[in-house]
């Protein structure tokens, strides 16, 4: 587990790392979470960590493009997305993970918005990893 990845599997990412403990990362899609998109254009995002030390890292995620295909009822609208995150290791073993992200896309039937968030861990042995998640959402 580590930071959230919320983009398409298929897309082309440039990395810099302007400083010790920061990283940026640029990156063009073929759409949202997905290897083959329902629509032509390309999504963009952008993304920025922040390691605080070796067992705390921070970062953020924004994300924007068309996700509905060509006929959808409520329109195109371009959906933006904000995904802020953060990542404890307090033990070699035990991995956790805050998540929360909040968006909108205006429709034409109106804007469609949302705010969800994660709490997830990973406890991982020699032979055994296990994850829990707890996910909350709101509209």
């Amino acid at each position: 587990m580590d930071e959230p990845d919320l983009r398409a599997a298929v897309g082309a990412r440039l990395k810099w790392l302007p400083a010790d403990r920061h990283a940026l990362r640029l990156g063009v899609y073929n759409g949202w979470n997905s290897v083959v998109d329902n629509n032509a254009e390309k999504s963009l995002g952008v993304d920025y960590l922040y390691t605080v030390g070796r067992s705390l890292k921070v970062g953020a995620v924004y994300f924007t493009g068309v996700e509905r295909d060509e006929e959808a009822t409520e329109g195109r609208g371009w959906r933006q997305l904000l995904d802020i995150y953060f990542v404890a290791m307090p033990q070699k073993r035990l991995t956790l993970l805050r998540e929360v992200n909040g968006g909108f896309e205006p429709t034409d039937v109106g804007l469609s918005a949302w705010i969800a968030s994660n709490l997830s861990s990973r406890l991982t042995s020699k032979s055994v990893r296990r994850e829990h998640r707890v996910i909350g959402k709101s509209r």
